[in-house]
């Protein structure tokens, strides 16, 4: 009668533990490594770099750089004074009481606008066609 009953599934303690230890197929493995060939090789493009053009010229290469820096320097230099002018005949015209009016936010108004009147004859186009009929 005993083994027509089901096996249970729970554990009873007088179960031995097993063996948990792993046992590795070192000349099965070898084998497999060898049979598979080496693994799937990447090719890269080649990083993309513009070479240096050789010159004999090396020195007035360094002295161009240098002007050019200056005349970087002095186009930065005249623009920041350019600008520094502005600023300070704005600030003339504001202690004077005079509006200074910003040509940019003038512009962002006007556009502002146009739209706005876009936008209603858009909205208004409904009304336009029911009174026609």
């Amino acid at each position: 009668m005993a083994s027509d009953q089901p096996k249970s599934i729970l554990k009873t303690g007088n179960e031995e533990p097993r063996n948990l230890n792993i046992l590795w197929d070192e000349d099965n493995l070898i084998e497999t490594s060898l049979l598979r060939g080496t693994r799937m090789k990447i090719d890269e493009p080649d990083t993309p770099f513009e070479y240096l053009i050789p010159s004999s010229e090396e020195d007035s290469q360094e002295e161009d750089v240098n002007v050019s820096f200056d005349s970087a320097l002095s186009k930065k230099s005249t623009k920041f004074a350019e600008l520094k002018e502005v600023l300070l005949a704005d600030q003339k015209k504001q202690e004077a009481g005079e509006t200074v009016v910003d040509n940019a936010a003038a512009e962002k108004e006007k556009k502002r606008k146009a739209f706005e009147a876009k936008r209603k004859a858009h909205y208004n186009e409904g009304n336009v066609l029911r009174n026609r009929d």
